[in-house]
């Protein structure tokens, strides 16, 4: 039911928006808007899953699931939020590039064009050093979590004497240096890319 109704406003959409593409492609924009359309998706895309990732599913799911299950599944999801993110960045930079040749640049572009390129940067670094490492640290400090018993419980464990034994003191120390860079590098992105929301929000083509 919900296919079919999705089927029909494309449909509809389509029939809609049929005579303006048919306008563009004789006019010669057609390019010009595709690219443009591009470039507004997958930075929206992008942004929004950050915002999702960053702010309300970690935070959630930290108080929901057990801490074991946290964790693992979180070593599934952020390679793969990563990996997207990767793609997404770098198509949104290189269409922004295509809009806005190196020789049109001035002041507001190249403040854009940074805010895009860190954020593909950050999320490349995290995609192929800070991730990795960080499910590394944190499979081997959960592997010790177990053998003394803990794990099932959700949040942080609260057995004082356990959190610090020296051995798990140093795992904990290990992975929250590396998981706060990881943190660090997520939080450049977003911000680079907010950067570049700030600009599009003061386009006239938004003006309504």
């Amino acid at each position: 039911m919900c296919a079919n109704l999705l089927a029909l406003g494309l449909m509809c959409m389509l029939v809609t928006l049929s005579s303006r593409i048919s306008e563009e492609i004789q006019q010669g924009k057609m390019l010009t808007t595709a690219v443009r359309f591009i470039h507004l998706f997958t930075f929206g895309t992008w942004l929004g899953m950050q915002f999702w990732v960053t702010f309300v599913a970690g935070y959630k799911m930290y108080f929901t699931l057990t801490r074991h299950t946290f964790g693992h599944l979180q070593s599934q999801l952020f390679p793969v939020y990563f990996t997207v993110g990767s793609c997404l960045s770098t198509v949104a930079l290189a269409t922004y590039y295509l809009m806005h040749p190196v020789q049109m640049w001035n002041g507001n572009e190249k403040l854009q064009v940074s805010g895009l390129a860190v954020s593909m940067l950050a999320t490349l670094i995290n995609k192929l050093f800070l991730e990795p490492k960080t499910t590394a640290l944190m499979t081997k400090r959960y592997t010790y979590e177990k053998e003394h018993g803990y794990g099932d419980d959700i949040g942080p464990i609260k057995d004082k004497a356990f959190k610090i034994d020296e051995t798990y003191l140093k795992m904990t120390h290990e992975f929250c240096m590396v998981h706060g860079f990881t943190s660090m590098a997520n939080i450049l992105s977003y911000t680079g890319c907010i950067l570049h929301l700030w600009y599009l929000s003061r386009s006239q083509a938004l003006v309504i």
